[in-house]
C-alpha cells in the first residue's frame, strides 16, 4: 500500500484529483443558477453531477498513465514495483476514483429526498389542510398570450387576464388559483398535466389577445386537466371600447361551460370598471410594475397610477393600488418629512378607494397594513382585515396585501399559521405566502428547519425575493456561516442588502467596511429603517447605540417594531432591562 501511495504521488495523481475536484465545484456553481434561470428540473443537475463523478475514475487512470511535459503528453515511465503493474491496476485506480466521487454524488441525490426539498405539490398538501376551499371546483386562468405586433402591448393582455381572473374569483364556491401562481407559467412551454399537478386545479383557461389600433381579438379555451380535453372555446372580435363587455362575456361563457353542479344559478358579478380605456391602460401599467417586486420600479408605477386616477377620478382599484405605492415609497426614504407625507397621501388614497367602492377588499388591506404597522391601531386594523376577508373569500387580494399578516400578532400564532396555509392553498407559487409562513414558523418552538424550508421555497420561486433572502441570510449569519449569509444579503434588494452586509462584514472582522455600509443605510434609508439600524448595532455588540435607534424607531412608529419581542437580531438585548421597557412602551397587545 505504501508503494502505491508513493507511486500515486510520483505520477501527480493526487494533484490531478484536486484540480479536477476544483473544476467540478466551479462547474456546479455555474450550472445550478443556469438550471434555475432556465426552469430545468433537478434531473438536469443530477445528470451533470453523475457525468462529473464518472470523470473522477477516468482522470485517475489517465493521470497514472500519462504526464504533461514540455514535449507534450507522454506516457509516464513504468513503476519499479512489480505489484503496481498488471491488468487489475486500472480497476484499482478506477475504484479509488469512484470512492472519491461517491460522497458528492450521494449528497446531491439524497438532498433531493430531504423533507425540505419535496415536490411543490407535497409542500402544498402538507401546508394546506383539507378544506372546502380545496375541494371546490377549481380553475386557473393562465396569462393570455400577446399576439400583437407591438410587444409593449403585453401589459394589456396581462391586464385582461387578471381582470378575467378577478371576475371569476367573485363567484362563490369556485376556487380560482391566484395570479402569482397562474402567471408563473407565462412564457414557458409547460403541458396542462404539469400545470394541473403543480396548482392542484381541475380546469385551465388559456387563450390569446391581438390588438391592432381599435380592433381587439380575444380567443379563449377551457381545458379539463384530467384528460386535456377542450370543454369550450370561443373567439371574440370587438372594438376596443367594448373590452369590458368582452371580459363579461368570456367569464359568463366559462362559468356556463364548467357545468359545475354546485353553481346551478350563480351569475358572474359585475366587474369594477374604469371610465375610460386610457385610465384602464395606465392602471394596468402601474400594476405590472408593482408586481415585479422591485422597489426601483415604484416611481414609474406611481406616475402611471396617478395618471389613471387623474383621467378617471372614480376608478377605485387605481386609488387602492396608488395607496400601496405611496406608503411603500415612504418606507424607503432617508427623509422623515417625505416619509410622513407619503404615508398621509397613501391613507388618503385608501380612504378615497373605500369611499368610491365600499366593497373593494384590496383597499381595506392597504389600510389594515398602515393601521397595524404604522398607526398601531390594532383594533382598527383587525376590523379592516375581517371586512376584507368577508368581501373577498378567494383571498386573492389578501395574499398580496399583507395586511392580515401584519395584524396577526404572535399571540395569535395559530391563527396566523392557519391563514398562511390558506394562502398557500389558494396561491401555491406566491412568494409572499411562503415568506409569511416561514416568518411565522420562526416563532414555533424548534420551527427553524421548517421556516428555512418555507423561505427557501420562496427563493426557489423568485431568487431575488428580498425578505426571504434577508431572513435566511441572518439565520446563516447566526450559525456562523458569514460567507453564505453574504450571498443571501446581496440578493435582498436596496436597504436590506446594506443592512445584512453591515452585520456580516462585522462578523468577518471588517469593521471599517461594516461602518461604511451602516452609514449608507442611515443616509439613504434612515427615515424608515430605524429598526434595521438598531439591528446592526445590536449584532455588533453596541447596546447603547441599539437602544438609541430603537427609541427613534418608536418615535417614528417603525413598522418593524411589531415583531420586536421575537426579532432574532435583538437576542443579545433581551436580558437588558431596557428591552422589556421598550416592549411595554410600544404597547403591543398580548
Amino acid at each position: 500500500m505504501r508503494g502505491l501511495l508513493v507511486e500515486l504521488k510520483r505520477r501527480r495523481v493526487f494533484r490531478v484529483l484536486v484540480g479536477y475536484g476544483v473544476v467540478s465545484f466551479a462547474v456546479l456553481q455555474v450550472i445550478e443558477p443556469i438550471q434555475h434561470a432556465l426552469g430545468l428540473s433537478d434531473a438536469a443537475l443530477k445528470l451533470v453531477v453523475v457525468l462529473l463523478g464518472v470523470g473522477f475514475p477516468v482522470s485517475m487512470v489517465l493521470a497514472w498513465a500519462f504526464d504533461i511535459s514540455p514535449a507534450g503528453i507522454e506516457r509516464t515511465p513504468p513503476a519499479g514495483v512489480a505489484a503496481l503493474r498488471g491488468p487489475r491496476l486500472p480497476l484499482l485506480l478506477a475504484g479509488i476514483g469512484a470512492l472519491v466521487a461517491a460522497p458528492g454524488i450521494l449528497w446531491i441525490f439524497l438532498r433531493g429526498s430531504r423533507p425540505a426539498d419535496v415536490s411543490l405539490q407535497a409542500r402544498v398538501e402538507a401546508a394546506a389542510p383539507a378544506s372546502e376551499m380545496r375541494q371546490a371546483p377549481s380553475i386557473a386562468v393562465l396569462p393570455l398570450v400577446n399576439m400583437s405586433s407591438d410587444k409593449e402591448q403585453e401589459y394589456f393582455s396581462d391586464g385582461l387576464s387578471e381582470e378575467l381572473l378577478n371576475l371569476l374569483a367573485q363567484v362563490p364556491q369556485l376556487r380560482v388559483i391566484a395570479r402569482t401562481s397562474s402567471f408563473s407559467f407565462k412564457g414557458k412551454n409547460v403541458d396542462v398535466a404539469t400545470i394541473a399537478k403543480v396548482l392542484d386545479v381541475a380546469n385551465v383557461l388559456e387563450g390569446s389577445v391581438r390588438r391592432s389600433g381599435n380592433k381587439l381579438r380575444v380567443t379563449a379555451q377551457l381545458i379539463r386537466t384530467a384528460d386535456s380535453s377542450h370543454l369550450w372555446s370561443q373567439t371574440y372580435d370587438r372594438e376596443l371600447t367594448d373590452v369590458f363587455q368582452v371580459q363579461d362575456e368570456i367569464a359568463s361563457a366559462v362559468v356556463a361551460a364548467l357545468k359545475i353542479h354546485l353553481l346551478p344559478s350563480q351569475a358572474v358579478p359585475s366587474a369594477r370598471r374604469a371610465g375610460s380605456t386610457e385610465a384602464y391602460d395606465q392602471y394596468l401599467i402601474g400594476m405590472q410594475l408593482v408586481r415585479r417586486g422591485n422597489y426601483g420600479d415604484l416611481p414609474r408605477a406611481l406616475a402611471a397610477l396617478q395618471q389613471s386616477v387623474a383621467i378617471d377620478p372614480q376608478f377605485a382599484p387605481a386609488y387602492s393600488a396608488l395607496a400601496w405605492v405611496q406608503v411603500a415609497i415612504g418606507e424607503f426614504t432617508g427623509d422623515l418629512a417625505q416619509r410622513a407625507a407619503s404615508h398621509k397621501l397613501g391613507m388618503a388614497s385608501a380612504e378615497k378607494a373605500i369611499a368610491l367602492d365600499p366593497g373593494l377588499a384590496a383597499a381595506y388591506m392597504v389600510r389594515a397594513w398602515y393601521r397595524c404597522n404604522i398607526a398601531w391601531d390594532w383594533k382598527g386594523g383587525e376590523k379592516d382585515v375581517e371586512r376584507a376577508r368577508a368581501l373577498d373569500m378567494s383571498s386573492l387580494t389578501l395574499i398580496d396585501g399583507g395586511g392580515a399578516q401584519a395584524c396577526f400578532l404572535p399571540s395569535r400564532l395559530q391563527e396566523a399559521l392557519a391563514y398562511d396555509r390558506q394562502a398557500i392553498a389558494a396561491d401555491p407559487l406566491s412568494v409572499a405566502a411562503w415568506h409569511f409562513y416561514g416568518g411565522h414558523l420562526l416563532l414555533v418552538p424548534d420551527g427553524i428547519p421548517q421556516a428555512r424550508a418555507a423561505l427557501q421555497h420562496a427563493i426557489d420561486i423568485s431568487p431575488d425575493a428580498a425578505w426571504p433572502r434577508f431572513i435566511l441570510g441572518f439565520l446563516d449569519l447566526r450559525e456562523g456561516m458569514a460567507d453564505q449569509a453574504l450571498a443571501h444579503f446581496r440578493h435582498a434588494g436596496p436597504g436590506l442588502r446594506e443592512t445584512g452586509e453591515a452585520m456580516a462584514e462585522h462578523t468577518l472582522g471588517h469593521p471599517q467596511q461594516s461602518e461604511k455600509l451602516l452609514e449608507v443605510v442611515k443616509a439613504s434609508y434612515g427615515a424608515g429603517f430605524a429598526l434595521q439600524i438598531a439591528q446592526i448595532y445590536a449584532w455588533r455588540g453596541e447596546p447603547d447605540r441599539a437602544f438609541e435607534w430603537l427609541d427613534r424607531a418608536h418615535e417614528r412608529h417603525d413598522a418593524g417594531l411589531m415583531r420586536l419581542r421575537y426579532d432574532l437580531p435583538f437576542a443579545s438585548l433581551r436580558t437588558d432591562p431596557r428591552f422589556m421597557a421598550m416592549v411595554k412602551k410600544i404597547g403591543l397587545p398580548e
